[in-house]
Formats: C-alpha cells, structure tokens, sequence
C-alpha cells in the first residue's frame, strides 16, 4: 500500500486498476484531482501501474476479489469512496457443463458476487453524504448469449441487472453508469469500444 497526503478531494474506488480500463481511469481521475483508492491482484502489474501514474494522492492495494474474505479485508483499510469503478474481471471460456464448481464459484463472485458485495458495503455512505456515483464495466455478453462462456456472460448479465435496478433508486446514488464493452471489428485496433452515447467518463455512457 502507498500513501496519500490528507486532503479533500472527492474519493474514487477502482478495481482492476493495473492495466486496461482501470489504468485509463486512474489516469483520467488524477489528471482531475481525484484521491485514489486502488484495488489490483498482481504485485508486478499493479506496482509497475502506480509508479508510471506518478500521483500523490493516491494507494494501492493488492486483493485478489474473487475470493470473499480477501475483499472484506480490503474494504476495511478503504476510505469511504464518492465514486466507484467496479472494473476488474478476467474472460473465461467454457461452455456449459465444462468449468469446475470452484471455478465458477471464483468466476461468478469476481463478476457479480463480489461487485454487489463491494458496491453495497459503501452504498450506506454514498446515502449519508447526499450523493454517489457507480460505474459497473460489463460486457457485450451481458445482453448476448455467449455459449462457449456461459459462465461468463451469465455474470456479466446478472451484475448489468443489478446496475440498472440501482439507477432506478436515485436517492441511493446521483449516477449509475452502465459500460457495455465490445470488440471493435471496424479498425485493427485491440483497443474495446463501448455503446456509448454520453463521454462524461472514458469508455462509459450514461444509462437513459
């Protein structure tokens, strides 16, 4: 863990931070000023990320959140957050039937489970400061069917349900923010693009 000078700035929460989305949200948020609270697995990736932001006002913490007792432990040592991107997951493939119990226990609290678990230890706070905001990354499987990952997109669905039913309950939050991502088949680009109307946030939309 690294630490950060006391100060006021809104505090932001984001998971899988080292590489990808979550790298390119903890740059977006420090270049606004944000304090940062940091949640990544691997120590090589994640040390490596937070030596390249180069930002004070900012921590790490190394959880691996598919397991549940890792992250009761890291939200105790967390500052109440303003807002919250619940971007870490990994892809899984594997048609029904061929994935191990224990890798679908993982899996599914990595992608839902634990994501509810996360966002509703910090939603009583966001209730009493009078605002909040959620950004959930999910994925194109959460509204296509994926039959060689059905874990997966079973997961990735049911915690784009739990988003949505938390933007219709705007006393808990000021914003819900939705993040569908797909493969981007019209450039050679890797890069995933979002189905994305509103660019408050990089690769988000605002659900409406």
């Amino acid at each position: 863990m690294q630490g950060f000078k006391k100060n006021k700035r809104s505090v932001a929460l984001v998971t899988g931070f080292s590489s990808g989305i979550g790298l390119a949200y903890t740059k977006y948020l420090a270049e606004n000023n944000w304090e940062l609270e940091l949640i990544a697995q691997n120590p090589e990736k994640a040390k490596k990320a937070f030596e390249s932001l180069s930002y004070p006002h900012s921590r790490y913490h190394l959880c691996d959140l598919s397991k549940p007792e890792d992250l009761d432990n890291v939200v105790k040592a967390i500052k109440a957050p303003n807002l919250i991107v619940a971007n870490a997951g990994i892809t899984k493939y594997g048609a029904a039937g061929s994935i191990n119990k224990q890798e679908k226990r993982d899996l599914f609290y990595l992608l839902c489970n634990g994501v509810i678990d996360l966002i509703e230890e910090f939603i009583p706070s966001m209730i009493n400061q009078g605002e909040g905001r959620i950004i959930i990354v999910s994925s194109i499987g959460a509204i296509t069917p994926m039959p060689k990952s059905s874990i997966y997109a079973s997961a990735k669905s049911a915690i784009y349900s739990y988003g949505q039913s938390l933007y219709l309950l705007p006393l808990l939050v000021r914003d819900v923010l939705l993040c569908l991502l797909k493969q981007n088949h019209r450039s050679n680009s890797d890069a995933p693009s979002c189905e994305c109307r509103h660019r408050k946030y990089p690769f988000c939309e605002r659900k409406s």
